[in-house]
């Protein structure tokens, strides 16, 4: 299952003095658009977006990477423990340790205005560790309002993706002068655009962050056996 825009180890005090956030994106692929809303509440993210089966969304623990994907239309919610994710990173070869540190943006010295914002244009780009290559261009806008509270936030999601399954798909944002407004990705071949709608510091509910009781875990389809016939030429 493909990773939702989405975003997401972080020291737990540092969430205590802050309020939550609230993201709204849209995200456009060729044929396809999800809006996606993203609310980090102390160390829980919440991500809500859809796919081809229905809307879904994920619950993520930013300090333990312990996730469960949600699927409201079918009462049901598959999880993920930080120990798979581990197994998941190894497996896949991603790089490990302190000491890694993904690329960092280039200015380009290039600006546009992108709703109303003057942002300035970075370039990043990063060599997976299959031979592919992650290309991204963000728009960064210095004047988005209320900036520096939002900040702290990004900080932690750099943190988060850093030590996880994410670890070199995102440039790390608080390198950034200013809010992302505005990122064309490109990733194995596939591109996508995503533009942030809205970015809000308020409080959200902690309930929000909470699997409803009566969800059953998703298993999956298990496909019946073919039934063959033989014919005995003997007859």
């Amino acid at each position: 299952m493909k990773r939702i825009l989405i975003l997401f180890s972080i020291i737990s005090t540092s969430f205590a003095a802050r309020a939550d956030l609230m993201l709204q994106q849209q995200s456009v692929m060729p044929g396809w658009t999800n809006d996606v809303v993203v609310k980090i509440h102390r160390n829980k993210m919440r991500a809500d977006g859809k796919t081809a089966t229905g809307r879904m969304y994920q619950i993520v623990d930013l300090i333990t990477h312990d996730s469960c994907m949600v699927m409201p239309e079918q009462k049901t919610v598959q999880r993920t423990s930080s120990e798979q994710i581990a197994k998941a990173m190894k497996d896949f070869g991603l790089p490990t340790g302190n000491d890694y540190a993904p690329p960092k943006p280039v200015d380009t010295g290039k600006s546009e205005v992108v709703d109303g914002y003057k942002a300035e244009i970075y370039n990043w780009t990063n060599k997976t560790s299959g031979g592919s290559e992650d290309r991204q261009i963000l728009w960064v806008a210095e004047d988005f309002p209320n900036y520096k509270a939002i900040q702290g936030e990004l900080l932690n999601l750099d943190r988060f993706h850093d030590s996880g399954f994410d670890r070199g798909m995102f440039p790390d944002l608080n390198l950034l002068p200013g809010m992302v407004v505005k990122t064309e990705e490109t990733v194995e071949n596939q591109s996508r655009t995503t533009i942030l709608i809205s970015a809000k510091v308020e409080p959200v509910d902690p309930s929000e962050f909470e699997v409803p009781s009566d969800y059953t875990d998703w298993k999956p389809k298990v496909s019946p056996m073919p039934v063959t016939t033989t014919t005995n030429s003997n007859k």
